[in-house]
């Protein structure tokens, strides 16, 4: 009689993770260059690509990059925010980040009132709190600019410390949260 030899479970296992790290390997090393075209292009589609362009921001010297909405009680777009900063020690509550830039531009879709502004916060440290949604920052400086202003003229400047509260009138549109991976 032929004895057939079955290999154990504890085998096949290790074979089936080599297969799948094999392809995770072989996927991530060969998309990374077209990953890169492709998402200089994709950026161009942004509704924050302009700013940065405009204002000469460039995105890899930043390792947090994020995007979201924030919505009213009626879940109307007030505003979209761009996020960047260098992670500083953060954790599963907070977010810590250094040499920190905000860029908020006002959805002039659902405002009809609203001039079409925008504002740029730079400040070399933010304290997010993520369980009661606030960022406190240090001292920073505010500044407002036209959308429709071809050059770099400030509308206004304030240099403060400041906080920024989620909870009252805003929240963040959870499906509009974006990680920004150039």
């Amino acid at each position: 009689m032929t004895k057939i030899n079955i290999p154990s479970t504890r085998t096949i296992r290790k074979i089936a993770f080599l297969q799948i790290f094999l392809l995770l390997f072989l996927t991530v090393s060969c998309g990374r260059k077209n990953s890169q075209n492709s998402n200089q292009i994709a950026f161009q589609s942004e509704w924050w690509y302009p700013f940065i362009q405009k204002h000469k921001i460039d995105l890899s010297q930043f390792n947090y990059k994020v995007t979201f909405n924030c919505v009213n009680d009626s879940n109307f777009t007030i505003n979209k925010w761009l996020e960047l900063g260098n992670d500083n020690g953060s954790d599963e509550k907070y977010l810590k980040l250094k040499d920190a830039i905000i860029i908020v531009m006002f959805d002039t879709t659902n405002l009809q009132p609203s001039k079409g502004n925008y504002w740029i916060l730079s400040t070399p440290g933010i304290f997010q709190d993520l369980e009661r949604k606030t960022i406190d920052y240090d001292w920073g400086k505010t500044i407002w600019y036209d959308i429709k202003d071809k050059d770099i003229t400030p509308l206004d400047t304030i240099e403060s410390y400041g906080k920024i509260d989620f909870n009252y009138g805003l929240k963040i549109a959870p499906e509009s949260f974006r990680i920004i991976t150039p």
